[in-house]
C-alpha cells in the first residue's frame, strides 16, 4: 500500500500520490436551459392562475361584505320597530289597567 507521509513499516516503501491530470471540465449540454425555461414557464402559468382565484375571491368577499352590511342594517331597523310597538303595547296597558 501507497502511504503519503508515514514513515514506512515493514517491507513498504513511502510513494508519493501521482498529480491530478490538467482537464478542462465538459460544457454543460444546452438541453438543462430547456428544462430551467419549462419549469419558469409553468410557475409563471400557475401563479397567473393563482391570480386570478385571489382576484375572483376578493370579488366574492366584497359581495358578502355588502350583503352583511344590509342585513345588519335590516336587524337594527326590526330591532328598533320592535322597541316602540313594545313601549306602546306597555302604555296601552298602563292606560288600559287603570
Amino acid at each position: 500500500m501507497a502511504r503519503d507521509k508515514e514513515a514506512p513499516r515493514g517491507g513498504e516503501r513511502e510513494v508519493t500520490p501521482s498529480r491530478l491530470p490538467d482537464v478542462t471540465p465538459p460544457p454543460y449540454p444546452s438541453q438543462n436551459y430547456d428544462f430551467i425555461l419549462q419549469a419558469v414557464w409553468d410557475i409563471n402559468r400557475t401563479l397567473g392562475s393563482l391570480q386570478t382565484s385571489v382576484e375572483s375571491l376578493s370579488k366574492q368577499t366584497k359581495e358578502h361584505d355588502d350583503k352583511i352590511d344590509k342585513l345588519s342594517h335590516k336587524v337594527y331597523a326590526a330591532t328598533a320597530v320592535i322597541a316602540v310597538l313594545w313601549a306602546i303595547a306597555v302604555a296601552l296597558l298602563g292606560y288600559f289597567h287603570k
